[in-house]
């Protein structure tokens, strides 16, 4: 009897925690991307700088992630060490935005943008990959990604709404600080979800793969309609 209380108890905290830790780690995680991304573009148009440097900024943090992103992964791949690396470049996130603030000069704002876009890129697809392998196993463990990955959207609609209120009473320096306070919960988060045995559980990455990816129509227009958003966003920002 003892044996089989003990058994059950491991029980729940196996079924228990992986989707309440990863919901948590979802809204903060999209929180920090609420907070600050739709309000970043208007934050530096504050400092002076004209479009077109804003457009260099950004343009030059959008290629800074296509390289950051997967050399993350693959070190994270590498090193078995998926969380580690997640709430390592939360916190680096963190401390890159707040950089924001002091930073005046073009070129220091440049780097900042950099650093701080390296930093943040990897976050995204390291928290899906330790989502989609702990959602796929069996029950009662399992869970559907689909309830995460949109309470993540909802926390990015809120934060977003919380950081419009906080800028009409404090200025748009407070979106920094805020991104900043939810990226630093991160790790706390991450510490909660389960470990991935990324030697077993994730497949080789090919190029074969990579090409049958590109030729999907849905991820085709899922791509196209990304860029949609965040373009309507950012000239809906500079617009305010």
């Amino acid at each position: 009897m003892i044996e089989t209380v003990n058994l059950n108890a491991r029980q729940r905290d196996q079924v228990l925690p992986p989707v309440a830790s990863f919901t948590v780690l979802y809204a903060l995680h999209y929180g920090a991307f609420g907070a600050a991304s739709p309000f970043l573009p208007a934050f530096i148009e504050e400092r002076g700088f004209p479009p077109e440097l804003i457009g260099i900024l950004f343009g030059a943090g959008t290629a800074i992630r296509l390289v950051s992103a997967p050399v993350a992964g693959r070190i994270a791949d590498r090193t078995h060490a998926l969380r580690l690396i997640l709430a390592a470049c939360a916190v680096a996130t963190a401390l890159a935005v707040m950089c924001y603030l002091p930073a005046a000069s073009f070129w220091l704002l440049l780097l900042v943008s950099l650093l701080h876009a390296a930093a943040l890129a990897p976050t995204t697809n390291l928290a899906d990959a330790l989502a989609l392998v702990a959602s796929r196993r069996g029950r009662p463990v399992g869970f559907e990604y689909g309830w995460v990955r949109g309470a993540g959207s909802a926390a990015f609609i809120v934060a977003s709404i919380i950081a419009g209120w906080a800028i009409a009473a404090h200025g748009l320096s407070v979106v920094i600080c805020f991104q900043a306070l939810l990226m630093l919960a991160v790790p706390f988060a991450v510490a909660r979800i389960p470990p991935v045995d990324a030697r077993t559980e994730t497949a080789a990455v090919t190029r074969a793969g990579i090409a049958a990816l590109l030729r999907l129509p849905v991820f085709r227009r899922w791509c196209w309609s990304r860029r949609l958003s965040l373009a309507v966003t950012r000239c809906t920002t500079r617009s305010r």
